[in-house]
């Protein structure tokens, strides 16, 4: 920081490197129909190599003007990223290496000159803030492999506005509005097939992504420390405008292939959330509950169809934290999901979610520690039970703890998840260690 006459001027400079390879190896091999003309085969192997370097130099500094606070900051951004991949399979214990359409060597800059400035305003228990942030940018990428490339710059204006009001000493309402255009992200860009997990292979050879997008937020939040009573509810609208529509065609065998198409659309968003607590004195006991409501539509592209789709979903936690002594205490959450999704309007799934936890903290003097925690999960009939036992024991002057622990007591096997997206319910299956007791000890010098 430097000081220009009565103004403070700060100036930021950052700059990185990164060098990432990666492997990613699946066995048995999966997407026959793409790889390997509908024949199985033994083994699929990738390989990724990414170089990244970015740098980013600012300069800013405030002054004020009666209520109002200015702070304008101009800088320029810069990153460069070398991303190359090939993918190989393994039939026989032969390894051959897939054509073109599924290798990369994609060259991408990204450029961005920018000016952002903060006027805020504040009067007793009124604060109005407003951003309004310019940028020039230019992205470019030219992948060697398939010969291929595109260039774009973007003039950008990305305003927000906010308020905020405290008002009967508890009580706090914040309003805002946020307009983004937003260029897409070099890293999301490459010509050739990359595979994300043993599930997903995607391309996304389309122009680069636009998305325009207008967010809506209001929250209301009642705070009171001499009741113990505290809450909030806040609701969020978000409405964004894409150039892009990524088609998932599903396969024979359940795995999904993804692909960029250039065609507009756009996604809607609402998003409810509430919390409360209070705690009860007499009882030395905090109640706690929260809930979460959202709901998402937007077109689909399936298997080359184009479809009207929708998301909703429910969350649930009570909670219950009761002090029974000094040296006993213990917590307990429930917490219930329930996803739903659609097409055209048409239920295609349903997923329930429960799971209890429950937990034991005891402190029989100042030098020990028992603790007993416990859960239980039940996803659409798949019931899992877990429960973990610790005892620790301290030696204050020698700075020594002892700890014997007892994991999965009850030697659970398996552990099952279920998710769900518009078009798919996936459903993953952990094999979980057998129960294990562990005997330490911890010291310091």
């Amino acid at each position: 920081m430097n000081s220009v006459g009565k103004h403070l001027v700060e100036f930021l400079s950052f700059i990185s490197y990164d060098h990432s390879p990666h492997s990613l190896e699946v066995d048995p091999g999966q997407f026959e129909e793409v790889l390997n003309q509908d024949e199985s085969y033994d083994k699929l192997l990738q390989q990724i190599d990414l170089k990244r370097f970015y740098a980013d130099h600012s300069a800013s500094f405030g002054f004020g003007w009666k209520r109002l606070s200015f702070t304008p900051r101009i800088g320029i951004s810069f990153r460069r990223q070398m991303l190359e991949s090939n993918l190989f399979i393994t039939q026989q214990e032969e390894e051959s290496e897939m054509g073109l359409d599924f290798a990369n060597e994609l060259e991408g800059d990204h450029t961005n000159a920018y000016l952002q400035t903060e006027i805020e305003y504040k009067k007793s228990s009124l604060t109005i803030k407003a951003k309004l942030p310019f940028s020039w940018q230019e992205v470019s990428l030219n992948d060697l492999t398939s010969n291929s490339g595109q260039e774009i710059n973007r003039f950008l204006f990305n305003p927000s506005l906010s308020v905020n009001y405290k008002f009967r000493n508890f009580w706090k309402i914040r309003a805002s509005w946020r307009h983004s255009n937003k260029l897409g992200d070099i890293d999301g860009m490459y010509y050739g097939y990359i595979l994300n997990n043993y599930r997903n292979l995607s391309q996304n050879a389309a122009p680069l992504s636009e998305i325009s997008r207008h967010n809506f937020t209001s929250y209301l939040s009642y705070r009171n420390p001499i009741t113990s009573f505290f809450s909030s509810l806040a609701y969020v609208y978000t409405v964004s405008q894409n150039n892009l529509l990524y088609s998932n065609n599903i396969q024979a065998d359940g795995t999904t292939v993804l692909q960029a198409f250039s065609i507009p659309n756009s996604v809607y968003s609402h998003n409810l959330n509430g919390q409360g607590s209070k705690y009860f004195a007499a009882v030395k006991s905090t109640l706690s509950f929260k809930a979460y409501y959202s709901y998402r539509k937007g077109k689909s592209l399936i298997s080359g169809e184009l479809f009207n789709s929708a998301t909703q979903f429910y969350n649930f936690t009570p909670g219950l934290n009761v002090r029974f002594t000094p040296w006993l205490n213990s917590e307990y959450e429930l917490n219930a999901s329930y996803i739903q999704t659609f097409i055209e309007s048409e239920k295609k799934s349903n997923i329930s979610l429960l799971t209890h936890k429950f937990n034991f903290f005891a402190f029989p003097t100042k030098n020990q520690l028992f603790s007993f925690s416990s859960e239980y999960y039940n996803f659409d009939g798949n019931n899992n039970f877990f429960a973990d036992m610790l005892y620790r024991y301290t030696f204050t002057k020698q700075k020594i703890d002892i700890e014997f622990r007892w994991s999965n007591i009850f030697n659970t096997k398996t552990y099952t998840t279920y998710q769900a997206s518009t078009f798919a319910v996936y459903e993953s299956i952990y094999f979980l260690r057998p129960s294990q007791v562990f005997l330490s000890v911890k010291f310091g010098f």
